[in-house]
């Protein structure tokens, strides 16, 4: 039997927030049913971050069963979180 994590389609997700103006890069880290994501843009502005944000409560709502850890980061290029995978990057 599948746990919920087994059933997300990651790619299908991280290109939901990648299509966002200003994403950069997109990091996920699973551990069981909790997956932890952090959305590296290049302006931390607020109508970037709400955008991000209505993206973020879709997903909670979409997947109840799992346990998100959303973090939104102003980064860039070279920016990197070293325990996570890059699921999408536009750079």
């Amino acid at each position: 039997m599948a746990t919920p994590v087994q059933v997300i389609n990651i790619s299908a997700f991280a290109n939901l927030l990648g299509r966002l103006p200003h994403v950069l890069k997109v990091f996920a880290l699973q551990n069981g049913c909790s997956i932890s994501v952090w959305t590296v843009v290049d302006s931390f502005d607020r109508k970037v971050r709400n955008q991000i944000y209505a993206v973020e409560r879709d997903l909670f709502s979409d997947f109840p069963k799992i346990e998100f850890d959303f973090n939104v980061i102003e980064g860039d290029e070279t920016t990197t979180i070293p325990e996570a995978k890059l699921i999408y990057s536009t750079v």
